[in-house]
């Protein structure tokens, strides 16, 4: 297997070709590491800037304070989305990941999120019991929200919304348009924890190599992906997790049974192509951070007939109705298996015995 340093991050991002005036830069919002490597002579007031919007971001999506969107919405139980263009366009995002994955992504999973509480665990954390479970999943689920394209409002209570699992891929694909948008000659990548956006065309022209983090082995990547452009996001069981009496608990929910999902797949990464003339970045970035939940969560053998079905077009598509994807999938046991639009892009790294 090949080796790397320590990640702070789940995905590796080869910069070979980015030439010289690199500027890397790291900072912890939105509940995440997010690091920047970019190429311009204006790279400090590129960052500084996307910078700030994150700030703006994480005002709006973030859970843990007072003051958000989300927490205010949780708080009263409604709030007007016409007023906020973001929180709007994540809405809409996850309302269609939802059904069009029967409800593996599920914004209102909230309320067990936070009970569980596995990505903050200490020593005395211990796993909820059935009953803690049973009493919460009554108040789980899209139907138990009403929205009308100026507000959104809850009709069961004790119903509460966490957009962590959609929030950072929305913000790391609107930081990547900026950048596009005002910057065109910058070059490098932007990751949001487990979601890497790569901007521009290197110096040689070749493609860049985003490498896999290997879910069995820290520190390592199990494959490459060769790729023009796009954003990618990474979901799996081995990065956050807790455990108990031995028992490894991961931070990733199933709306269904309200506990860790159980599932045949270690990881699963969704590559969302924004070379495209149509393509939104932030909007797509939206869609590869819910739907590699997502997909994780069904498992493989559903995950592969979700891309087939969209494939063939028997799905809506709903607000994200241009976009399409590939994944890689990790398998519990290790296999790999590539969606058909990865042939050619993926090359694997053979373990050393």
């Amino acid at each position: 297997m090949k080796r790397l340093f320590t990640l702070i991050m789940l995905l590796a991002v080869t910069l070979v070709g980015c030439g010289e005036r690199t500027t890397t830069r790291s900072s912890f919002m939105m509940d995440t590491v997010i690091t920047y490597t970019i190429k311009s002579p204006v790279a400090d007031k590129i960052i500084d800037e996307c910078e700030d919007m994150t700030a703006e971001f994480e005002s709006i999506f973030s859970a843990y304070l007072d003051t958000s969107l989300v927490s205010e919405f949780n708080r009263v139980g409604m709030i007007r989305t016409i007023d906020n263009r973001y929180f709007e366009e994540v809405l809409f995002t996850a309302i269609s990941v939802f059904h069009q994955t029967n409800g593996a992504f599920d914004i209102t999973v909230a309320p067990l999120v936070k009970a569980w509480d596995i990505s903050h665990a200490g020593d005395d954390w211990t796993p909820l019991s059935d009953a803690e479970i049973s009493s919460m999943l009554p108040h789980v689920g899209m139907d138990k929200l009403t929205f009308d394209l100026t507000s959104l409002a809850r009709t069961d209570d004790n119903t509460e919304i966490d957009l962590g699992g959609i929030a950072k891929g929305y913000a790391l694909g609107a930081v990547a348009e900026y950048i596009k948008d005002n910057y065109s000659s910058a070059v490098g990548t932007v990751s949001f924890g487990g979601n890497i956006a790569l901007i521009g065309q290197k110096d040689d022209g070749t493609p860049w190599n985003v490498g896999i983090r290997d879910p069995f082995s820290a520190d390592s990547v199990i494959g490459t992906l060769s790729l023009d452009g796009g954003i990618v996001s990474v979901s799996g069981g081995y990065e956050r997790y807790a455990e108990y009496n031995s028992v490894r608990y991961h931070h990733i929910i199933n709306p269904e049974t309200g506990s860790p999902a159980e599932t045949d797949l270690a990881s699963v990464a969704v590559w969302v192509d924004t070379t495209e003339p149509f393509s939104d970045a932030s909007n797509a970035g939206a869609y590869a951070d819910a739907l590699s939940t997502a997909l994780f969560i069904m498992g493989h053998d559903a995950a592969l007939a979700h891309y087939e079905k969209l494939q063939r077009g028997e799905l809506s598509r709903g607000y994200v109705n241009d976009m399409t994807f590939e994944a890689v999938l990790i398998g519990t046991d290790g296999t790999i298996t590539l969606t058909s639009g990865l042939e050619g892009r993926f090359t694997a790294y053979e373990k050393n015995e």
